[in-house]
């Protein structure tokens, strides 16, 4: 049987348009166990990397260090949407370490959040770097750097100890040496690793399986997912996927956004990895291809179905609020 990853627009109940979708389920043993369109496409790890990038902080004790919140662990992992929660915990992490928004180097831009955006413009104010959907990442990075004594002011280049030390969590989750690591520019600055989807999957599966190893990476990676199932507004915002996905399955399955229609996510009591791409780089396909696929493989109860719809099948509304459309997605694994 081929198979068939896609996300269809619907638009009076006529195709309008259709999303390619590129998926791989890795299992405990490092295979594919299913997959849609090309596994093996290769494209950037992006925002969904950074469940990883914020490992070497954790492993070296850097949250008990500086006494960091769960919101706060969960937020420096986050592509968050600029709402006053998130860019508090990204200013309360700066005073914690002594440094200041300067020197955060993701720039600004604004909020994700239409409320967040409309409150901060009715206050007459501009957007600053704490509203970057980046800046809990980057104030993690400025952690890693003061716990060990690094120089903050060129954190992100790829040579700095900083990125070389999260280059060899993300080779060792990949399968690779971090020095053979192709890379480009994330839009925040730093380093993004360029692996395939099937990488990405293999990832999610060895995250999932190191929070349950018995040494230092395990227990970081623990305190990780503890933290994003006690504060999961903190890893995107209201009516966000990644924190809609981490409510309704109470941290059985944590999921990361990541830019140009990536999705990432591991299954926690059932050892998988998933990673799945929009080919054309469209987000609005993630949603309804990420809640389609753990449906098909039924991971999700009839009760998270219903909690989820919204993102399964959302629907297209035009100027008017009315609803003309609604987008539809179709996974089907290939044998």
């Amino acid at each position: 049987m081929s198979s068939i990853g896609q996300v269809s627009v619907l638009r009076g109940g006529k195709t309008e348009s259709v999303h390619r979708i590129s998926v791989a389920v890795v299992g405990r043993n490092g295979e594919i166990v299913r997959s849609a369109g090309d596994p093996h496409l290769r494209t950037y790890f992006r925002s969904s990397a950074k469940l990883l990038q914020v490992i070497p902080l954790l492993e070296a004790g850097g949250d008990r260090k500086f006494g960091l919140t769960a919101g706060e662990v969960t937020v420096m992992a986050a592509s968050h949407d600029g709402e006053a929660m998130h860019t508090e915990a990204v200013s309360s992490i700066l005073s914690k370490i002594g440094l200041e928004e300067r020197h955060l180097f993701c720039g600004p831009h604004e909020p994700y959040s239409l409320q967040a955006s409309q409150i901060l413009r009715k206050a007459g104010k501009e957007p600053t770097r704490l509203h970057n959907n980046c800046s809990g990442k980057h104030a993690g990075m400025l952690a890693l750097s003061v716990l060990e004594g690094w120089p903050v002011g060129d954190y992100q280049l790829p040579e700095h100890p900083v990125q070389e030390r999260i280059f060899r969590v993300i080779g060792e989750a990949t399968g690779q040496r971090h020095g053979e690591i192709e890379h480009g520019v994330d839009g925040c600055g730093v380093p993004s690793a360029f692996v395939t989807v099937f990488q990405m999957a293999l990832a999610f599966s060895r995250l999932v399986a190191w929070s349950q190893g018995d040494n230092s990476k395990g227990d970081a990676v623990r305190r990780l997912f503890s933290a994003i199932r006690e504060a999961p507004l903190l890893l995107e915002g209201t009516n966000g996927f990644s924190s809609d996905l981490v409510e309704a399955t109470r941290g059985r399955i944590v999921g990361k956004v990541g830019g140009e229609g990536l999705f990432c996510i591991g299954i926690l009591d059932e050892g998988l990895g998933i990673a799945l791409k929009v080919e054309d780089g469209n987000r609005r396909a993630t949603s309804p291809a990420a809640v389609e696929v753990l449906k098909a493989m039924k991971l999700l109860s009839r009760r998270e179905l219903e909690i989820l719809s919204g993102h399964h099948h959302p629907p297209i509304v035009n100027h008017q609020g009315l609803e003309v459309g609604r987008l539809v997605p179709e996974i089907r694994f290939g044998r």
